[in-house]
């Protein structure tokens, strides 16, 4: 018989049962370690989820984890990531996009090896994972927009583009561990919360060193040990690749592998003219699909060998009392929280958050004000510079570990790139004649102060058979028999999409292959 899952605290509890009994230990609750634990339960594992968090975000674990950044501010390890029970899923956009052939142009010798495993795990497990996360239609992110946008399909691929889409999680699942994990049976899963890592027991394996247990402690200062047969570090790319890291101080592997780090970096390379307006919002404003939201995207179709991959969308830009009322309902409805509710625009707002209800049950589409700003976004991938790179500090956190050190910045190669593809696809916009004269160019206006990242770390711990990975193609990290991790943190640069939802085909992988008994 199937009991409720338990939530145990360790920063309250005093009375803790036996953790030498456990098949997987799964550290981090977020995106990626909700999804594993869940996966794994499914399958009759017993696994024990461990989050350093409370159950919602918390300022002071937070800021336990808090790392060094050397040059630039790296926004992605600031208000990109959240502690406490869903990790960063309570706040995520949840939007969902493969990598794909695409990717695997113009990579680096290096990187292109890994670049074909993770595209053979999309294509072999992204269906799978839809279907875990409640999409029950076919997987047609190319159809889908080359349905919507009909005839001018054709035009956007004579133009120079090709056309995809996205899906975006209703706001009701967004948080992975309330909609994976609860119910789950706690004759297989356990939840301990308020619990850090804050030591690993590395012994000698057989061929290579073994993790025989995990030190547990809370900021209360309570200690657990915990024994696993096997590890799943899945806390998010930075602080995946500083468990990695730690571990391979204690087998004596410390700088043999490298860990970077790369992102998309977003601006606005043009402005719609306000007599385009209409046309755009027809074409490019959000659909809505049994709930999930998809937005269309574009890929420049012959990119230069050198260029890296980018994609463009619209933005749909409104200070409107209405629309930040719905923003911070959707928000609220994701984290479980009235925190975020505007209250002060619930009066404004209201007669135009009708207008969006319209829209959006009976049209099946995104309201758009009529006053909407509209920009035509890039998001391109960083090169992978030496420069940007994670190592571990000789400052400590408040547990007596070394802080993450962030040595990151926005390089004078990635301000050329930037500039010569803004340029390259604007040209091809203007010069069809679906376009001519209705972009306003920001070319002048391109500069390091309007670029941001865009939360999507990547290449920390990239997987692979090169000898500078710290981690192998099958996840696990090197030098121990059973450890493995899971994150955006595996791909080796951002690519052409959102990394995350490659990231849950990787987990979807190793989550069978750990039940079928391979690892």
């Amino acid at each position: 018989m199937e009991s409720v899952m338990r939530i145990e605290d360790l920063a309250s509890n005093d009375s803790f049962g036996d953790y030498d009994d456990v098949d997987v230990c799964v550290v981090g609750s977020g995106v990626i370690g909700s999804y594993v634990a869940s996966q794994l339960v499914k399958r009759k594992i017993k696994v024990l989820l461990v989050e350093a968090g409370e159950s919602n975000e918390s300022a002071d674990i937070k800021a336990c984890f808090e790392p060094i950044c050397v040059r630039d501010m790296y926004g992605g390890a600031k208000q990109g990531r959240s502690f406490g029970l869903g990790g960063t899923s309570v706040k995520w956009g949840g939007v969902l996009s493969p990598h794909c052939s695409y990717d695997l142009s113009n990579s680096s010798e290096s990187s292109q090896p890994a670049w074909e495993n993770i595209l053979e795990t999309v294509e072999h497990h992204a269906e799978s994972v839809l279907d875990d996360l409640g999409w029950s239609r076919p997987m047609d992110f190319d159809g889908f927009a080359k349905q919507k946008l009909h005839s001018d399909n054709e035009k956007y691929y004579e133009a120079g583009f090709h056309s995809t889409s996205t899906l975006t999680l209703p706001f009701k699942k967004k948080n992975f561990f309330r909609t994976l994990c609860h119910g789950t049976d706690s004759n297989y899963f356990r939840v301990i919360k308020n619990a850090v890592v804050t030591g690993w027991g590395v012994t000698s394996g057989v061929e290579d060193f073994r993790c025989e247990s995990l030190v547990l402690e809370s900021m209360s200062g309570r200690k657990i040990t915990v024994r696993a047969r096997r590890v799943v570090i899945a806390s998010g790319a930075l602080e995946s690749a500083r468990a990695v890291m730690q571990l391979n101080e204690l087998t004596n592997q410390q700088n043999q592998f490298s860990f970077y780090l790369s992102d998309h970096l977003s601006l606005s390379i043009a402005t719609v003219k306000p007599s385009a307006i209409p046309r755009i919002t027809r074409m490019f404003s959000p659909y809505f699909v049994s709930g999930w939201m998809r937005t269309l995207r574009l890929r420049e179709k012959d990119r230069p060998s050198n260029a890296p991959r980018a994609f463009l969308h619209f933005v749909f830009h409104s200070d409107s009392a209405a629309f930040r009322l719905a923003r911070g309902l959707a928000g609220a409805v994701q984290a479980r929280s009235l925190a975020s509710v505007p209250w002060a625009l619930v009066l404004p707002g209201s007669a135009g958050l009708l207008a969006y209800a319209f829209y959006r049950f009976a049209l099946n589409r995104l309201y758009i004000p009529s006053d909407c700003r509209v920009c035509l976004q890039l998001d391109i991938e960083q090169a992978l510079p030496t420069e940007n790179r994670l190592r571990l500090s000789e400052e400590l956190d408040q547990f007596g570990r070394r802080k993450l050190s962030i040595d990151w910045g926005v390089h004078q190669e990635d301000l050329a790139a930037i500039n010569a593809t803004a340029e390259r696809v604007f040209n091809k916009f203007n010069s069809s004649y679906m376009w001519s004269r209705e972009l306003e160019w920001c070319g002048s206006k391109l500069d390091i102060d309007q670029i941001y990242d865009a939360y999507h770390p990547t290449a920390t711990c990239i997987s692979g058979d090169h000898a500078k990975n710290p981690v192998a193609s099958d996840m696990r990290v090197k030098g121990l028999e059973n450890v493995w991790t899971v994150s955006t943190g595996n791909l080796p640069n951002a690519g052409s999409t959102n990394p995350t939802f490659t990231a849950l085909c990787l987990a979807k992988k190793l989550t069978v292959d750990l039940s079928s008994g391979k690892h």
